[in-house]
């Protein structure tokens, strides 16, 4: 029994001083055609990558150009790590004011990869013809690409929306960030 508690005390000390740790970003790109040069912007607080970019939409509907179907947007970040960790995503979270009639799909597709490395983690999440109003969408991750233990790495996140109607050319449909593409940083001890 004494020798449980010593190995869950001793856990529960690991796993808070690694979630203690901070990622510290020294330099910031931020690109892609949902967000012009200058409309966006990076931080961190609390453990969670923010990046927020003005007039973040893709929309689909007749007499709208297929181009405005899909927009991304990438920050490409410069981190220094702390010694003795790694880091990975665990999760993002898009707020989004989403309209899409019968037969369109709006989506959020998340990615993130370290540069130099051939994988990283996705996932997607739909929106459903029919839908309308305030969301929050989430995409999670496994997470299966860490960084290297320590030092200074480039990280992507990159971020894309879709609207869809090539199933119902005549309905319309539109995803719109509300907020912060926000993306949680999780540590682990290398």
């Amino acid at each position: 029994m004494v020798q449980t508690l010593i190995k869950v005390a001793l856990f529960l000390c690991v796993a808070l001083q690694a979630s203690a740790q901070t990622l510290r970003v020294s330099k910031s790109t931020v690109i892609g055609t949902g967000c012009k040069p200058g409309s966006a912007t990076v931080s961190v607080k609390n453990g969670v990558v923010a990046v927020d970019a003005d007039e973040f939409s893709a929309t689909a509907g007749p007499g709208v150009p297929i181009s405005s179907n899909r927009k991304n947007c990438q920050a490409a970040l410069t981190v220094d790590i702390p010694a003795g960790y790694q880091f990975a995503f665990g999760e993002t979270k898009l707020p989004a004011q989403v309209k899409a009639d019968k037969g369109v799909q709006v989506s959020v597709g998340s990615e993130y990869y370290f540069q130099g490395t051939v994988s990283g983690d996705q996932d997607t999440t739909t929106v459903p013809g029919g839908t309308s109003g305030t969301v929050t969408l989430v995409n999670s991750y496994s997470p299966s690409a860490w960084s290297s233990c320590g030092g200074s790495q480039v990280v992507n996140l990159n971020t894309a929306l879709r609207a869809n109607n090539f199933n119902s050319k005549g309905s319309s449909g539109y995803i719109r960030a509300k907020g912060s593409v926000d993306t949680s940083i999780v540590w682990k001890k290398c």
